[in-house]
């Protein structure tokens, strides 16, 4: 899994829209969009904030585990 469908199963699974995700990270949403777009990849810092605001394993994000993501951070 890359991180374009990792982002968007979170998005899916907390429910919330690319404008929410860069509110709960502290970005512009136009970030976000590049992101799901396969436009740009976010930076270390922002990795770090994905990983710890939704708790995921880095692994999963950077497609280093095959495993699905799970994000016990629902609102």
């Amino acid at each position: 899994m890359d991180i374009k469908s990792v982002l968007e199963k979170v998005m899916y699974d907390n429910r919330i829209n690319k404008s929410q995700l860069a509110s709960r990270l502290g970005i512009k949403p136009s970030q976000v969009s590049e992101w799901i777009s396969g436009k740009a990849k976010p930076g270390f810092e922002n990795l770090k904030a994905i990983c710890k605001e939704f708790n995921l394993d880095a692994n999963i994000l950077l497609g280093l585990k095959k495993e699905e993501p799970t994000s016990s951070n629902m609102e």
